[in-house]
């Protein structure tokens, strides 16, 4: 087997010109026969749930049965204006302290990004409450 490696090093060094546009044309030819964005598509859908745990696990630190269990006790609504997820295009958000990485709970997209938007100030939340009292 150590010869083998060898040899095949010693091949690769010699043939470095020859082994890159063999492989060159093959992945031109494979590329003509394989849509690789279709592919990508038809294994994401049928992992959906795989990807979406993942991201839960690495960006919160929690699986999908505490995003459950979260979901429930905000009986599928956004914590801040009530919306139903049956009303949504797209999953509750999860809410986090971007400094503590605490879990708040379960956001509609345009609750949190409001929050995003106000840098999850409390004064800036209140300036913008004072103003619109003010206003109306």
């Amino acid at each position: 087997m150590s010869n083998k490696k060898e040899y095949m090093k010693e091949y690769r060094k010699k043939n470095k010109e020859k082994i890159s546009e063999r492989q060159i044309k093959y992945n031109k030819e494979w590329r003509k026969t394989h849509d690789r964005s279709e592919e990508g598509k038809r294994y994401y859908n049928k992992n959906k749930h795989r990807f979406r745990e993942k991201h839960l696990i690495e960006t919160y630190g929690i699986n999908i049965e505490q995003y459950n269990d979260i979901f429930n006790k905000q009986e599928g609504k956004c914590a801040i204006c009530g919306i139903h997820q049956s009303e949504l295009s797209k999953a509750l958000h999860v809410d986090h302290d971007h400094s503590t990485g605490i879990i708040r709970g379960l956001l509609c997209q345009k609750c949190n990004q409001g929050l995003g938007l106000f840098n999850d100030s409390i004064e800036l939340l209140g300036s913008a409450r004072e103003y619109l009292v003010g206003v109306l």
